[in-house]
């Protein structure tokens, strides 16, 4: 199967007092970003839609909407900007890395031959989501265990035994960049991607990060938050709540990514999830 489903997104924490300095009509301001819990990729409360709001914030730009772009060879969040007749340049900001929203500081967007520019932001913080082949198994694990009966001498055993359903998807070939920050820092990773060395978000590092950081304890008065979640088409925005199956004991990224034998700068990478209630 060849696409770019199923995707992967998770949550994102904006921290307070987050500036950005934006410049429209050659005029350049300082716009809130406002802190918050996103989501990398969803119908509604995401990162990308709290960029479009923070923009429209400028007083040279009318409104500001979002769009995904799923054709290109990186996923593009498009954010269209009305009323300005020239570029949008976003110039820095304060507190917060710009390459966490897909954005290279200084970068031009749009043109000064229309009033609708386009600020494309690639490979933001919260997604990930890569162009190649895909496969899918669907699996039952067992778990035994050996206990002494108490009805009978020691030599007699009970078998116990506790089963969970799993689904792992396996991607093919996946360029390095989207395995580690630090490869996609390295300028022959990202020209390989198509991707620019500023952005090193969007990796299997800050998926399985973001397991890591979730909300997993359970038990009375206590309230679990969905944070990771599994997409299968560009209209399943929801998606589906889903947790990581991940080994017991120290482990390292190998056991979600391996080199591939072919393909030089190339993984193979395999994701175990279940279904969150």
């Amino acid at each position: 199967m060849i696409g770019r489903w199923p995707a992967y997104s998770w949550i994102v924490v904006v921290p307070v007092s987050v500036t950005l300095s934006v410049t429209a009509n050659a005029i350049t301001q300082s716009l809130a970003l406002t802190a918050g819990t996103y989501r990398g990729l969803g119908a509604s409360a995401t990162l990308m839609g709290a960029l479009a709001t923070c923009l429209a914030t400028h007083t040279q730009i009318a409104a500001a909407t979002v769009a995904y772009e799923w054709d290109e060879s990186v996923a593009e969040a498009v954010i269209t900007c009305t009323g300005t007749t020239g570029p949008v340049v976003i110039n820095s900001a304060t507190g917060f890395d710009l390459g966490r929203l897909g954005l290279v500081a200084g970068a031009s967007f749009g043109s000064a031959l229309t009033t609708t520019q386009f600020v494309r932001a690639r490979v933001w913080d919260g997604l990930w989501s890569i162009h190649g082949s895909h496969d899918i198994d669907y699996r039952r694990d067992f778990i035994a265990s050996r206990v002494s009966s108490r009805f009978a001498p020691s030599a007699r055993t009970q078998v116990a035994l506790s089963e969970t359903e799993t689904t792992q998807d396996r991607h093919m070939l996946v360029a390095g960049r989207y395995i580690d920050p630090r490869y996609a820092a390295q300028l022959a990773y990202a020209t390989a991607a198509g991707t620019d060395v500023a952005l090193v978000y969007g990796t299997i590092a800050g998926l399985l990060a973001a397991q890591l950081a979730g909300q997993r304890d359970t038990g009375p008065g206590i309230t679990t938050v969905p944070w990771l979640y599994r997409h299968t088409s560009d209209t399943d925005l929801a998606g589906t709540s889903i947790d990581l199956l991940l080994p017991t004991g120290n482990f390292t990224l190998d056991a979600l990514a391996q080199r591939s034998g072919s393909g030089g700068r190339r993984y193979s990478v395999s994701i175990t999830w279940q279904a969150t209630p």
